[in-house]
């Protein structure tokens, strides 16, 4: 019965090819399982899918299971006939001539619209959750065309698939403020957190060194209304123990402090402190194989701000209303970047409102930067705009 279960899923007809790399996946990892059931049946749907599962499998010849896998990879190659594992020579590539007659002259501006189009069939399919086959595509743009006019987008696109993949399928590596507002000068513990997120206890191994380690990068940026201002960038290594064992849905973590910045001498009243970490381990030990690896931890951000608004942090909305109606301008630019959630909300329709009614040129600069600043909307210095864009933001909560 549980084996029936399990498969329901795999008995859908037609399934979508995002659907057919997750079931060829599953089928592999269950072929690796010591349960002699799901090896036979993980055993049956990958032999069912035929030579599409031969690059699947081939990509998974490890130490682990292999006498499994090579089993059925000798099975599908043979079915596959003698095209699958025909000898090509030199003579069986087509000549320099007969290619130059069919080489079509294609201008850079077409080479770019395809490579974008790519692109763009990679950032769907991660939007979708296939970050695999997005990452395989980033990759292949990359090599083909390294220094295409996109080669920025693709790369931040493939690290993010990259990251997704390691944060759901090995582990959810995270840096943990124990607080996300701070008084400038205070030293705010921070955890470093793994969780496991596989099915069996992972390992992380350092090496023949005595510790392991972490590169930990603080960096402390002022926003201003010019634009923001980057103040101090800092590394350092903090070290624990050499080996790290994590049980399944157990997580590891390690303190340590972050000093926001007093000793800088900054007057600025608002400064954002994001603290970044990774760290390379010799090797993840994974059952019964292993893998090397860069671990990057999802950062935290840590807003800092001067001593004179620690009365404002219990309720941050109150605090910007003071501000608005007997405040300072750089009152209501710092309390504004405290908002969060349902206050933030609330916020920017009180800005908005403040806009409607200045009478001021300078006023509503002010007010239209800020807005930016919070909503990560670029709709210029007309107000009409940001009213029209807050009342269509608005319109379906009011026909409720």
């Amino acid at each position: 019965m549980k084996l029936l279960i399990l498969l329901f899923p795999f008995l859908i007809q037609d399934p979508s090819p995002q659907d057919k790399v997750r079931r060829i996946e599953q089928a592999i990892d269950w072929l690796l399982e010591s349960d002699p059931d799901l090896r036979s049946a993980g055993r049956k749907i990958l032999l069912e899918t035929g030579a599409e599962a031969i690059p699947y499998l081939e990509g998974r010849l490890s130490n682990r299971g292999l006498d499994r896998v090579y089993k059925v990879l000798r099975i599908l190659h043979a079915k596959a006939g003698p095209g699958a594992t025909k000898w090509v020579e030199e003579k069986d590539l087509p000549g320099e001539e007969e290619l130059k007659k069919e080489l079509p002259r294609v201008p850079k501006r077409q080479v770019d619209q395809y490579i974008f189009s790519k692109y763009y069939q990679a950032w769907t399919l991660a939007k979708s959750g296939n970050f695999q086959r997005a990452m395989n595509i980033a990759d292949a743009l990359l090599l083909l065309e390294p220094r295409s006019r996109y080669r920025q987008k693709i790369g931040d696109l493939r690290r993010y698939c990259d990251h997704r993949l390691t944060q759901e399928t090995l582990c959810e590596a995270r840096v943990v403020p124990s607080k996300t507002v701070a008084i400038r000068g205070e030293k705010l513990e921070c955890l470093l957190q793994i969780r496991n997120r596989r099915e069996k206890e992972i390992r992380f191994e350092f090496g023949t060194e005595s510790r392991g380690f972490a590169i930990v990068n603080q960096s402390i940026r002022v926003p201003a209304l010019r634009g923001d201002e980057h103040e101090y960038n800092q590394s350092r290594q903090l070290h624990f123990e050499r080996e790290i064992p994590i049980a399944v849905d157990a997580q590891w973590e390690h303190t340590f402090l972050v000093d926001t910045g007093a000793e800088l001498n900054l007057s600025e009243d608002l400064q954002i402190v994001t603290v970044q970490a990774w760290m390379l381990p010799r090797k993840i030990h994974l059952g019964d194989g292993g893998m090397t690896k860069r671990i990057i931890f999802e950062p935290a951000v840590i807003r800092v701000v001067a001593k004179k608004y620690e009365p404002d942090l219990a309720d941050p909305l109150a605090g910007l209303r003071r501000a608005i109606q007997s405040g300072t301008v750089n009152d209501v630019f710092v309390l504004a970047h405290l908002l969060d959630g349902e206050q933030k909300e609330t916020g920017i329709g009180l800005l908005i409102e403040q806009l409607s009614e200045s009478k001021t040129s300078a006023g509503s600069a002010f007010l239209t930067q800020l807005l930016t600043f919070l909503t990560g909307e670029n709709l210029g210095p007309r107000r009409e705009k940001w009213v029209k864009w807050w009342k269509d933001r608005n319109q379906p909560k009011e026909s409720k």
